[in-house]
């Protein structure tokens, strides 16, 4: 018999979501992934192994295009609250231009955000 695997309410994703300090790129990027794997179901691997051209701008909204095993990939909509997040994680962070890079990759501790 295989486990059930634990699935947060949406009041707990709330909850962790709020809990992540987004005063740095790092903090910025950690909200962004969570987001990411809790609005797209994605797995850990699939969102850590996308590039910044996996986030795809479509008539307006972004869409996110994950690799999957066996090769596969799948494009799911950004919620719009994740669509935000991932906005101003792309602009905080730099990493627009360039499109192969990782899109959750490590950050140095000290890029803090000037508002």
């Amino acid at each position: 018999m295989s486990a059930v695997p634990a699935v947060l309410s949406a009041a707990a994703c709330r909850r962790v979501l709020r809990s992540i300090p987004v005063e740095t790129v790092g903090g910025l990027r950690d909200r962004d992934l969570f987001a990411t794997m809790t609005n797209s179901f994605a797995r850990v691997s699939a969102a850590l192994a996308m590039n910044a051209k996996d986030v795809i701008l479509t008539e307006g909204r972004l869409w996110l295009r994950l690799p999957e095993k066996g090769g596969k990939v799948l494009e799911v909509t950004c919620h719009h609250n994740l669509e935000t997040y991932l906005r101003d994680y792309i602009e905080a962070a730099g990493i627009a231009p360039d499109r192969y890079g990782p899109l959750f990759g490590s950050v140095p501790d000290e890029c803090k955000i000037v508002r």
